[in-house]
């Protein structure tokens, strides 16, 4: 069991974990980017951002109750914290953008955290309830990768047109080299003519002079359909090229696909690049070639990929990709061990086995690439610390999670 000691403890760790991921600044470039507004999805990872906010927000309420405090409280010591939060982000944290909807989803969060400890007993003193919160809570994993990576799913146009206006930003500059030919499945097109693209692989090249690297966003070119919404984009940073290809989540605000190729561009200007592209509905490919070198850039979605679609944090996915997916699914997976050992130590392969079943048909079914191995060792490693910390509760012989 936790004592009240023990939970003050735990609410010093959790106050520690809210102020290390609200109160570092951001960027310059996200500086930059801030916009004040009351709308709850504005901007890229407006939904990730909301799902981030109640999470973060569970261990503080979770632990308060732990350490005694009365509901009433909690709620009170929640709404304190966010609120003072959001002012420090509003007044002096740089880069941070402060809202009432982060407030909002702070305070769902803690009144979540409120009720696990009740859940918690139930599911450990009832074990058909353990198995009832075991095979919903399997399913909703399932159902949730799925539409995630249907969500991830590029759109293939039947028209596109091209143009290489900067967009003004601050962060952003125009892009000083020449675009000199840009062709669409091997026909040259003409800038801001539409081009009818046939149903299948689309293919783009672009030949450029390059320019010099800047220490800022150039960009390069966009492509557009016809509903007035960007189909991919390409910017350059110093030497580095960002191809930026929408997803069916851009409507909801969520995310595309960043494909950071590093070190592709030459270093002077004037000298001769073709861009490659294939963006196909479950796969990009890029390539780069100068007089120098050939750089390839290839990346497919796999049902790891629609649990990331959640995780703001993975924004740099292709950096540290096979780590935080790993860590993904252990975290997603951890609450249906715990559930499955208490209902029976049998339960949990057969859970297990359940959810490692439909990992396989997804790709069958949706046409998307596996699971990297990364993926299944973070699923497996989940299901079976949240097992051990299940048994471990009910036979007394670690933390209580349920005090």
């Amino acid at each position: 069991m936790i004592g009240i000691a023990g939970g003050r403890k735990l609410v010093a760790i959790a106050l520690a974990l809210i102020a290390v991921a609200t109160l570092i600044p951001g960027s310059s470039d996200a500086a930059n980017a801030v916009v004040r507004s009351w709308h709850p999805a504005l901007g890229d990872y407006g939904l990730a951002d909301a799902i981030a906010n109640v999470a973060l927000f569970v261990p503080l309420g979770w632990t308060l109750t732990v350490a005694g405090v009365r509901p009433r409280r909690v709620v009170a010591v929640v709404l304190a914290t966010t609120i003072t939060v959001e002012f420090l982000q509003y007044t002096i944290v740089a880069g941070r953008q402060a809202s009432v909807w982060d407030v909002l989803a702070n305070g769902v969060g803690g009144v979540i955290g409120i009720g696990l400890p009740h859940l918690s007993r139930r599911i450990m003193r009832s074990p058909p309830f353990a198995l009832r919160a075991a095979t919903v809570y399997g399913v909703a994993v399932v159902v949730g990768i799925a539409v995630g990576v249907l969500l991830q799913a590029v759109p293939q146009p039947r028209s596109v047109r091209w143009t290489n206006q900067d967009s003004h930003r601050p962060a952003y500059m125009p892009f000083a080299g020449t675009i000199n030919d840009v062709r669409m499945n091997g026909t040259s097109v003409p800038a801001d003519a539409w081009t009818e693209i046939p149903a299948g692989r689309v293919t783009i090249d672009v030949d450029l002079a390059s320019a010099l690297p800047s220490p800022r966003l150039a960009e390069i070119i966009q492509f557009w359909l016809r509903d007035g919404r960007g189909w991919a984009w390409v910017d350059q940073l110093g030497r580095d090229l960002r191809v930026h290809a929408v997803s069916r989540s851009d409507a909801l605000r969520l995310r595309g696909h960043s494909l950071w190729v590093r070190a592709a561009m030459p270093s002077a200007a004037g000298e001769p690049v073709t861009l490659h592209l294939e963006l196909r509905r479950f796969a990009h490919e890029v390539v780069v070639r100068s007089a120098q070198h050939e750089v390839r850039f290839s990346q497919r979605i796999s049902p790891g990929d629609g649990w990331q679609l959640f995780a703001p944090f993975a924004r740099p996915r292709e950096r540290w990709g096979s780590l935080l997916q790993g860590l993904w699914m252990a975290l997603l997976l951890a609450p249906l061990g715990y559930a499955a050992a208490a209902r029976s130590l049998r339960t949990v392969p057969i859970s297990g086995a359940g959810v490692a079943i439909s990992w396989m048909l997804l790709p069958i079914a949706l046409g998307c690439a596996w699971l990297p191995v990364s993926g299944w060792c973070g699923g497996v490693g989940g299901i079976l610390a949240g097992a051990w910390v299940g048994r471990a509760v009910l036979r007394g012989q670690a933390p209580d999670a349920i005090a």
